[in-house]
């Protein structure tokens, strides 16, 4: 038996090749530990062969005889599904290559708009925020931010710096602002008197009058 033409799944986590005995080959693939070896064609007639891996690994595409002449076909990952893509009656087709995108493009970064929030004690306000960012090539990427949901924020207003950068590098930025005010008279903590500052509250002295 022959083992031929490995490539190996984008994340490295799997190898697909072409297994057979140099006149009919099967698509098989394997842990990246040698373990889990699964015929993903089983053709038995046909020859299946040259297997490359789509980049985002859900697809495989390969060159195979079962139409008659060798053509392009196209399967799921887990072998379901192939599809003859070329369908051609008399030239062949070989050596499937799905090949490399170049992502030059940086995530879409969803920030919310500015948030206002009324102090819930001298210190300010927890407040919570969500952030996502979505890239073409790698989906959902995590997003960095100055500030965490769930900080706390002093009153007066704090920007919030956030950040999303995909595999390839590309970087996305942008920003929001937490303004946390007093609402005097109306339960913020409890009889705060008006600061002369907008940022602080009055202190008084013990038996201090105006």
């Amino acid at each position: 038996m022959f083992d031929l033409d490995p490539a190996w799944l984008p994340d490295g986590t799997k190898i697909a090749f072409e297994k057979g005995d140099g006149n009919q080959y099967e698509v098989y693939v394997v842990n990246a530990d040698g373990s889990g070896l699964t015929n993903l064609t089983n053709t038995n007639s046909a020859s299946d062969l040259e297997p490359s891996w789509s980049p985002d690994g859900q697809k495989i595409a390969f060159s195979s005889t079962r139409a008659g002449t060798n053509d392009i076909f196209m399967m799921n990952a887990d072998g379901s599904g192939p599809t003859n893509l070329t369908n051609s009656a008399n030239a062949g087709e070989v050596e499937a290559d799905w090949g490399n995108i170049e992502d030059t493009t940086a995530p879409m970064l969803d920030l919310p708009v500015d948030i206002t929030e009324v102090a819930t004690s001298a210190s300010g306000a927890t407040v919570t925020f969500t952030t996502t960012a979505t890239d073409d090539v790698d989906g959902s990427v995590p997003v960095n931010c100055s500030s965490a949901s769930g900080s706390l924020f002093a009153t007066g207003t704090t920007q919030v710096s956030c950040s999303a950068t995909d595999v390839a590098g590309n970087q996305a930025s942008g920003f929001f602002q937490v303004k946390v005010v007093y609402d005097f008279g109306n339960g913020s903590g409890g009889g705060f008197g008006e600061p002369v500052r907008d940022t602080e509250l009055n202190k008084l002295a013990a038996g201090a009058c105006l």
